[in-house]
């Protein structure tokens, strides 16, 4: 039951850090566009 409970929270960890790091890239994709007029499609 702990091992479970164990890998629950890492998955949980891991896959809010992978939307963390995407929704990073996104942003940061967007203030480039921005700066230099570069046209990216999301």
């Amino acid at each position: 039951m702990c091992l479970e409970r164990l890998l629950w929270l890492f998955v949980e960890c891991f896959d809010g850090s992978i939307s963390k790091v995407v929704c990073g890239l996104k942003n940061g994709l967007r203030s480039l566009e921005k700066n230099n007029s570069i046209e990216l499609v999301f």
